[in-house]
């Protein structure tokens, strides 16, 4: 038997079906011995049954002894191992460049969302002060209606009207009619006598009223009147502190739900199913304090569900958003077009910005290229959105011309919510 024929018999060779990975954590003999069985394969070697002789025949001609050989093989390996480190070592390089202009789009949206949060927080405050002050009146009143000698019928009377109101319900007319109502509304109330006219009317306005009512005209002419009537305002101020407080609750936990998400970085491995229109509200409310300033619209016109990494698509939809509001230098025209064309959905972000020169817009997807520079740019914005959308089996694109530039992004490979 051949040296070779022995190692092949009493040797362990693992990963024998195609896999062509080297076995890992074995030992340096089993190692070498999977190498050469596969190089021999490879290479159409034959060996000589002679031992004494034993020497190998390779297609083109060449013969090495089995030491020369495994030696030729080892470096081979070697080389490989040294390849595969200086891979993971750019891989490593290029998630801290991901990281890095990650957290550079943190910091522009943080101060924007501090400021939005603070919206609902205002509110909170507002409304908590205000339920205090409405239930000591309430508690007033109460206590002066208890003590009197008139009948108590007028007050049951005001808290089931009170309660049968809405807290908040939009008046069906708006701009001037809106104005005349509730001007005509606050003179009739003057001639009542009542206090605090205007006020009185925007809380009975908010609850649907726009007019003196056969209720209002008969709680206002009680032997208590007025002080029936300013119990009313009182109740209903109250029911729409409440409502405030809860839109505030709301609003407060979807804007820290939405921040969240977004900076509770997902492994990029991590892949889910989702409504490809929730990503793009996610980063619509993330540069809201942004959009603010500039005419922006949102147009939906496609079902579409992806299967991707949720966190990666809404930054691609952060960045061309942010970049559109930059270009307009943030008092613009930007418009969120989505629609289906053929099979395909297509997004497209749109602003009126001065557009993109020629002799550039061949290189902004090209990692690393910046004309920001200056101001901290790191050239990968671009180039990892269009590795994003790529991920999902989309291509990205622009066309600009001064006055107008869009990002179109197109997506093939989706599901729809009825799939």
């Amino acid at each position: 038997m051949s040296n070779l024929e022995d190692k092949e018999n009493n040797t362990e060779i693992k990963n024998t079906t195609g896999n062509s990975k080297v076995p890992e954590n074995d030992s340096l003999q089993n190692r070498r011995a999977f190498i050469l069985k596969k190089h021999i394969n490879e290479n159409n070697i034959e060996f000589s049954s002679n031992e004494d002789n034993f020497y190998g025949t390779v297609s083109a001609g060449a013969i090495q002894t089995e030491d020369e050989l495994e030696k030729e093989i080892e470096l081979l390996n070697l080389k490989s191992e040294l390849v595969n480190l200086k891979s993971t070592q750019l891989n490593k390089q290029t998630t801290e460049l991901h990281d890095k202009e990650f957290n550079k789009v943190l910091d522009k949206l943080l101060p924007d969302f501090l400021h939005e949060i603070s919206s609902p927080v205002s509110s909170v405050e507002y409304s908590s002060d205000n339920l205090l002050i409405e239930y000591q009146k309430i508690i007033s009143s109460f206590v002066t209606i208890a003590e009197s000698e008139e009948p108590v019928e007028a007050l049951q009377k005001v808290v089931n009207y009170a309660a049968a109101l809405e807290a908040s319900n939009t008046v069906s007319f708006e701009g001037k009619e809106l104005r005349e109502t509730k001007k005509k509304f606050i003179s009739d109330l003057t001639r009542y006598e009542i206090k605090h006219p205007q006020r009185a009317a925007e809380f009975l306005m908010s609850a649907g009223i726009t007019g003196i009512n056969e209720k209002l005209h008969w709680i206002i002419k009680q032997p208590q009147g007025h002080l029936l009537f300013d119990l009313l305002i009182s109740l209903l101020s109250i029911k729409q502190s409440f409502a405030v407080l809860d839109a505030a609750k709301t609003r407060s936990r979807y804007l820290v739900s939405t921040l969240k998400n977004y900076t509770n970085k997902l492994p990029d491995s991590v892949s889910e199913i989702f409504d490809l229109k929730t990503s793009i509200d996610t980063a619509i409310v993330l540069l809201k304090q942004r959009l603010k300033s500039c005419t922006f619209s949102f147009n939906y016109n496609a079902d579409c569900f992806i299967n991707g990494n949720i966190q990666h698509i809404v930054h691609v939809w952060i960045n061309l958003l942010s970049n559109a509001i930059e270009a307009t230098n943030g008092t613009g025209t930007i418009a969120v077009n989505v629609c289906k064309e053929n099979e395909e959905v297509v997004i497209s972000v749109q602003d009126n910005g001065p557009g993109i020169s020629p002799e550039i817009i061949t290189k902004i997807f090209t990692p690393y290229f910046t004309t920001k520079k200056k101001q901290g740019g790191t050239g990968i914005g671009l180039d990892i959105c269009k590795n994003v959308i790529s991920s999902i089996g989309g291509i990205i694109s622009v066309s600009s011309k001064p006055g107008k530039t869009i990002f179109s992004v197109r997506i093939i490979n989706y599901a729809t919510g009825n799939k």
